[in-house]
C-alpha cells in the first residue's frame, strides 16, 4: 500500500504542485490589473500561481524589444498590454459598461463622471465672472477637492517610495522626478472597474490574507523541514542531502521574483487613493451615453451612483509616460523567478510526497483567497439604464438631470415647459425689466437642467452630436435666435429705449417640475386656466441667454450668441419628460399652435383677418375652437403664450389655432423655445421697421421687409417652413401691437375691397373694410407739430372713404343681390360702433385740403 501511495504522490503531486503553479492566465492578469498596495503583491506573490503569465507580463510592460520578440510580441503596442495587465486609463485605453460588466477597450469613447453636492450653497447657483460658469453643486472630482468641504482625503501611497524602489536597479533615474508625478495628476478617463465594479473591502481583510499567506506558505517550508529532519521521511540517497535546502531557497527566490515581476506591472501606472473622512451629502455619478461603437462592439447606456455615504474610497489610475527599459529591474525578476522555480521544482521532487502535496494545497487555498477579495462586484440590478438601453438612447444627460440627488426617493421627477405662460399687456418698466427673484431659493427644479447646460466637466469629455437626442436641433435653434438678433439689431427696427445697447439679453422658459405625483403624465397642453390668477407651487422660470461682447469702453460689439448649451439642455429635459410620459415617439395626437384667442365677437371680427392677411402664400387653414376642454387628448396645443390674460379672465373665448406642418414632436418644441424668445423680444420692441408694402393687389396680402428677413433665418436655420416661421413670429408681434400697419396700405385696401365688391363678394369686402378701418385711429397725443396734422388730417381722410365705401358695400348687396339681412345688420353696425360716431359730423377731406395744409406747413 505504501509503495502505491509513494508512486501516486511521486507522479502526480510532486509534478502537479510546480506546473499547477506555472499556469493560471485569466485570474493572473485579473489580478494584476487590480493591484494597487503592497499587501497586494505579498498576496500575489505567497503560494503564487500564473508564474509564466506573470513573468511574460512584466517582459510586455517594462521589457526590451529582445525580450519582447522572444515572447512574441516584438509588435505590440503599449496600449495593448495597458488594457490587458493596468488598472490605468490613458488617451488609448477606457472603461466601459457592457451587459452586466465592464470592458477596457481602445480608443477615447464618452464617460462622464461628476460629484454632486446636494448641500449647494445659494450662492453656488450665481455666475461670480464672466468666465466663471455657476457650478450648482455639480463638480468633477479633482474640482470638488478644491472646495472648502474638505470631505476627501488621500492616502499617502508616496510616489516616492515607488521612485526609490526604481533607483535600486536604475541609478540614472535616482534623481529625476517626472512631472506626471505630481499631486495634481488625475486620470484622463474615469476608472470604472476600480470605483464601481470592484467593490473594495476593507485594509484589515488585506492584510489579513498577506498575514495568512505568509504563514502559509512558511508552514510548508516548515513541514518541509520536519518531515526530513524530525520524522526522518528519507530517501536513503544523495536528495535526502539537498531537498530541504534546495526547497526553502527555491521558494524563497520564486516568491521574491514573482513580487519583482507585480511590483513591475504596478509601477507602470501611478494611483493616488482619496478616502471618505466623513459622512457627506455629495454622490458620484458615472453616465455613460448609449449606441458607441468601438470596433465593430456596440456599448448601450449605462448610469451608476453609490448609495449615500457608501463610497469611502475613490481610486485614480493612469499611465506613466513611457521611460527607457529597466533592464537590470526585468532581469532580475527573471532571473530570480526562474531559478527559484527550478530550485523550487527540483527540491519538492526530493522532498517526502506531503511536502509536495501540500506546496499543491496551499497553491489551491491561496489562489481561493485571491479570488475571494476580489469577487464582491457590481450587481447588475444597481446599474441605472442597463434595463430598457434604447429607450434611453440620447438621453442619458436628460434622465440624469431630472433624478440626479433623487435616485433614493419613490417615483420619478417630471419636468415640462408650461404653455401657461399667458400674455398680459402693459409698458415696459424697470420693474418688468427685473429677472430674477430676490427670494428665489436653489431647488432641484430651478437647477435640474444645470448639469447639461455646463460644458462636459472633465477632460475629452464632449458627447458627438449623434449621442445626444437634441443637439442638432439645439444648434438650428441657437442659429435661428442668433440670426433673428442680427436682423433686429442691424436693421432699421427701433427698441424701446436703452435696449438697443444692451450686450445681454435673457428670457423666461416658464417650467412646471413636479415630483410629488410620481405617476403624473405631463401633457405639452397643461391648462393656463389655473395659472391666470396666480402661479402654481411649483412653477419655476429658467432664464435662457443671448450674449455679445463688450469693448474696453463698456460699449457692446460683435455678433449675438446664444448658448447651445442652454438650449440643449431645456429641449433635452422636456423632450425626455415627455417620452418617459409616454407621449413622444408615434404621436398620439395632431399638433396645433394657439395663434390668438378671441373673447367678443363685436371686437374681434378682425382677428383672423389680421392673420390672413399677414400669412406668406397661404398653404394653412385657421381653426376656430370653442375653448378647449381642459383635459382633451384631442389635440397637443402650442403658443399659449399668445393668448391674453384678459381674455382668459372672461372665460368664455374661442381658441385660433393652426394645424402644425411639421409632424416631429421635438421641432414644435424647438420652434415653441423659438416663439417665446421671439414674443419676449417683441415686448422690446417700438417699431419693427422695415418697408410694409402690399403683396397681392387683388387679394390684398401683406408683407415687411424686416419680418421676410426673420421668416428667412427661421427657414435657413432648418427650424421649419414658412408656414411655421409665421405661427412662430406674426402672433407675438399682432399680440404687442406692432404689426407695421403704414398709411400707405389704405388706399390698396380700399382699393381691393372695391374689386370685391365689384365682384359681389360681400363678404370679403366688408371684412377687409372694417379690418381698415380701426388702423385709421391714431393714439390721442400732447403734440401739436405740422406733421402730426398732416398725417391726423390724411388718416381722416381715409377713415372717410373707407366709411363710404363700406355704405357702398352695403347698398349694393341690398339693391344688387338682394342681400337685405346682410344690408341692414352692416347699417345697424356702422349706427352703433363708435368708430363712426365722428365721421357723422365730419365733413370729406379733399385732396385740395391736403395740400393747403401742407402748403402752410412749409411757408
Amino acid at each position: 500500500m505504501s509503495d502505491w501511495w509513494t508512486d501516486f504522490a511521486d507522479n502526480l503531486a510532486t509534478d502537479l504542485a510546480p506546473l499547477v503553479a506555472l499556469f493560471g492566465e485569466a485570474p493572473t492578469k485579473q489580478y494584476l490589473s487590480e493591484c494597487l498596495y503592497p499587501t497586494d503583491i505579498v498576496i500575489f506573490a505567497t503560494a503564487p500561481l500564473g508564474i509564466i503569465t506573470t513573468i511574460v507580463s512584466a517582459i510586455r510592460v517594462y521589457g526590451t524589444p529582445s525580450l519582447r520578440a522572444f515572447i512574441g510580441r516584438a509588435q505590440e503596442g503599449v496600449g495593448t498590454a495597458e488594457a490587458e495587465l493596468c488598472s490605468s486609463t490613458s488617451r488609448d485605453v477606457c472603461e466601459l459598461y457592457n451587459n452586466g460588466g465592464f470592458t477596457r477597450v481602445f480608443g477615447r469613447p464618452k464617460l462622464l463622471e461628476i460629484v454632486h453636492d446636494e448641500e449647494a450653497t445659494e450662492s453656488d447657483f450665481y455666475q461670480k465672472s464672466p468666465e466663471t460658469p455657476p457650478s450648482a453643486g455639480i463638480y468633477s472630482f479633482e474640482e470638488y477637492l478644491k472646495t472648502s468641504r474638505n470631505e476627501w482625503r488621500e492616502l499617502k501611497k508616496s510616489f516616492e517610495d515607488e521612485e526609490r524602489l526604481s533607483s535600486l536597479f536604475n541609478s540614472g533615474d535616482a534623481g529625476s522626478s517626472d512631472s506626471s508625478t505630481s499631486p495634481s495628476k488625475f486620470a484622463p478617463n474615469p476608472n470604472l472597474s476600480l470605483n464601481v465594479g470592484l467593490k473594495q473591502r476593507k485594509r484589515h481583510w488585506y492584510i489579513a490574507a498577506s498575514v495568512f499567506g505568509i504563514i502559509l506558505q512558511s508552514g510548508v517550508l516548515v513541514w518541509a523541514a520536519i518531515a526530513r529532519y524530525y520524522y526522518k521521511f528519507l530517501r536513503d540517497d544523495l536528495q535526502d542531502v539537498y531537498a530541504v535546502p534546495m526547497t526553502f531557497l527555491g521558494t524563497i527566490l520564486l516568491c521574491t521574483g514573482i513580487a519583482l515581476c507585480a511590483c513591475l506591472v504596478e509601477k507602470v501606472t501611478k494611483e493616488r487613493v482619496f478616502e471618505r473622512e466623513f459622512p457627506s451629502a455629495s454622490r458620484i455619478y458615472w453616465v455613460q451615453p448609449g449606441t458607441q461603437f468601438v470596433g465593430d462592439q456596440a456599448f448601450d447606456s449605462f448610469a451608476y451612483t453609490h448609495r449615500k455615504g457608501k463610497l469611502s474610497k475613490y481610486i485614480t489610475s493612469w499611465k506613466e509616460k513611457r521611460k527607457e527599459p529597466q533592464t537590470a529591474l526585468v532581469w532580475a525578476a527573471i532571473s530570480t523567478t526562474s531559478s527559484g522555480f527550478v530550485l523550487q521544482f527540483l527540491g519538492l521532487r526530493a522532498c517526502h510526497s506531503s511536502v509536495a502535496v501540500a506546496q499543491l494545497g496551499a497553491t489551491l487555498v491561496m489562489t481561493a483567497v485571491r479570488s475571494s477579495l476580489r469577487t464582491k462586484r457590481l450587481k447588475e440590478s444597481e446599474v441605472f439604464l442597463a434595463d430598457r438601453p434604447e429607450f434611453y438612447e440620447g438621453h442619458e444627460l436628460d434622465w440624469l438631470s431630472l433624478n440626479i440627488g433623487n435616485l433614493s426617493r419613490y417615483g420619478r421627477f417630471g419636468w415640462a415647459i408650461s404653455m401657461a405662460r399667458y400674455h398680459r399687456q402693459g409698458k415696459l418698466s424697470k420693474e418688468s425689466r427685473k429677472l430674477f427673484d430676490e427670494n428665489w431659493e436653489p431647488q432641484t427644479s430651478s437647477s435640474v437642467y444645470q448639469l447639461e447646460k455646463t460644458p462636459m466637466i472633465g477632460k475629452n469629455v464632449t458627447f458627438e452630436i449623434i449621442l445626444v437626442a437634441v443637439r442638432s436641433i439645439a444648434r438650428s435653434l441657437a442659429r435661428a435666435i442668433e440670426d433673428t438678433a442680427k436682423i433686429l439689431f442691424t436693421t432699421d427696427v427701433v427698441f424701446e429705449h436703452g435696449w438697443n445697447e444692451a450686450f445681454t439679453l435673457l428670457w423666461a422658459v416658464h417650467c412646471s417640475p413636479d415630483n410629488a405625483r410620481p405617476d403624473i403624465d405631463f401633457k405639452i397642453e397643461s391648462s393656463p386656466w389655473s395659472s391666470v390668477i396666480g402661479t402654481r407651487e411649483n412653477d419655476r422660470n429658467i432664464y435662457l441667454s443671448l450674449r455679445r461682447k463688450i469693448d474696453l469702453d463698456g460699449n457692446s460689439e460683435g455678433k449675438w450668441r446664444a448658448d447651445e448649451y442652454e438650449l440643449e439642455a431645456v429641449l433635452g429635459i422636456w423632450l425626455w419628460s415627455l417620452k418617459e410620459a409616454g407621449i413622444n415617439g408615434h404621436l398620439q395626437a395632431p399638433l396645433r399652435r394657439i395663434i390668438s384667442a378671441k373673447s367678443n365677437p363685436r371686437n374681434n371680427a378682425n382677428v383672423i383677418l389680421d392673420f390672413e392677411l399677414w400669412r406668406a402664400g397661404g398653404g394653412f387653414n385657421i381653426i376656430e375652437t370653442r375653448q378647449p376642454a381642459l383635459n382633451s387628448n384631442d389635440f397637443r396645443l402650442f403658443g399659449w403664450q399668445n393668448v391674453s390674460a384678459d381674455v382668459l379672465e372672461v372665460g368664455d373665448f374661442t381658441m385660433l389655432e393652426v394645424p402644425a406642418l411639421t409632424k416631429s414632436l421635438p421641432i414644435m418644441c424647438a420652434q415653441e423655445i423659438y416663439s417665446l424668445f421671439f414674443a419676449s423680444m417683441a415686448r422690446i420692441i417700438r417699431s419693427i421697421g422695415g418697408k410694409t408694402t402690399v403683396r397681392d393687389a387683388k387679394r390684398f396680402g401683406l408683407t415687411n421687409t424686416n419680418i421676410c428677413r426673420i421668416h428667412d433665418a427661421f427657414v435657413n436655420s432648418g427650424l421649419g417652413p414658412v408656414e411655421d416661421a409665421f405661427t412662430c413670429i406674426i402672433p407675438a408681434l399682432r399680440l404687442e401691437g406692432k404689426l407695421p400697419l403704414g398709411i400707405e396700405i389704405l388706399p390698396a385696401a380700399r382699393k381691393a375691397a372695391e374689386s370685391h365688391i365689384r365682384d359681389g363678394k360681400w363678404v370679403e369686402a366688408e371684412q377687409l373694410l372694417l379690418w381698415a378701418l380701426p388702423h385709421t385711429l391714431q393714439p390721442e397725443t400732447n403734440s401739436s407739430s405740422e406733421e402730426h396734422e398732416i398725417r391726423q388730417t390724411e388718416l381722416l381722410n381715409h377713415r372717410r372713404l373707407l366709411a363710404l365705401a363700406l355704405c357702398e358695400c352695403y347698398r349694393q348687396a341690398a339693391f344688387r343681390d338682394a342681400k337685405l339681412y346682410f344690408a341692414a345688420n352692416g347699417i345697424l353696425k356702422i349706427l352703433n360702433d363708435p368708430i363712426f360716431e365722428t365721421e357723422r359730423h365730419v365733413p370729406l377731406a379733399t385732396e385740395g385740403d391736403c395740400r393747403l395744409t401742407l402748403v402752410g406747413a412749409v411757408r
